[in-house]
């Protein structure tokens, strides 16, 4: 049976890796292979500057993942992975990432000649389905602080700037072939795409679509979506609702 490279390897490997792939640069694609999945890893927990020099490799992941709350580093981002096979596969997923950076990534980085064209492309395959657990996973809104946290991760003024991304999300209704008014609405209302991407990150929001919607005009059915706040994005209006009113009472006092 043969089996298409293109089918089974993700986007990004496919554009930076296949063709170094196919020209015999099997160490370079390798490597390159696994820089992006580190890559991935910093750009979905917003790491930057000073940090993702310091974090890289085994350091990255044990940052990362690490569920202990004794350790220094209280200031940690946690990825939680939502993996295809369940929750429960949680902390293997957490070891695999581990695995593949101990024995891959190391090797590729600080050697790689030993790498052969059928190792390549198993590091490649590898790598594609690391990038699609990284894609599939979501950042807790607790583990990076809370409300506070939110407003510094997605640069908003206060808390009411959040609060009315929220309530305006939770209240619109979206034309699937039309996505671009959404957008066009959500700047008029003075909020941004990172703003938005956030909230969607932190599974605080999420797009449910209803294609049983027909279209007398036309005799089709059409594809109309809507935002949903989460158990956690309810919570987050709660909560800023109680700190408000007890903001407003203070000051009355």
């Amino acid at each position: 049976m043969n089996i298409d490279i293109d089918e089974i390897l993700s986007p990004k490997i496919k554009k930076h890796c296949l063709s170094l792939y196919l020209e015999g640069h099997y160490d370079c694609a390798s490597h390159k292979a696994m820089v992006l999945v580190e890559l991935a890893l910093k750009e979905k927990a917003r790491i930057a500057g000073d940090d993702s020099r310091k974090l890289y490799g085994i350091s990255l992941i044990k940052e990362l993942f690490s569920n202990n709350d004794n350790e220094k580093q209280k200031n940690t981002i946690h990825i939680k992975l939502r993996v295809p096979l369940g929750d429960e596969q949680q902390e293997n997923a957490k070891r695999m990432f581990s695995g593949v950076f101990a024995y891959y990534r190391n090797y590729c980085a600080h050697d790689g000649r030993k790498i052969t064209r059928e190792i390549c492309l198993r590091i490649m395959i590898i790598a594609s389905e690391l990038l699609d657990l990284i894609d599939a996973s979501s950042l807790s809104y607790e583990d990076i602080g809370g409300i506070d946290g939110i407003l510094k991760f997605g640069n908003f003024e206060n808390r009411l700037v959040l609060y009315n991304l929220l309530k305006f999300l939770e209240n619109t209704w979206v034309l699937d072939s039309d996505i671009n008014s959404f957008y066009e609405e959500l700047y008029e209302n003075g909020f941004t795409d990172s703003q938005f991407k956030v909230l969607t990150e932190l599974d605080l929001v999420r797009y449910v679509t209803n294609d049983n919607n027909y279209d007398f005009d036309t005799g089709d059915f059409i594809g109309i979506g809507n935002f949903e706040l989460t158990d956690s994005g309810k919570k987050v209006l709660r909560n800023i609702e109680i700190v408000e009113k007890l903001n407003k009472c203070d000051f009355g006092n």
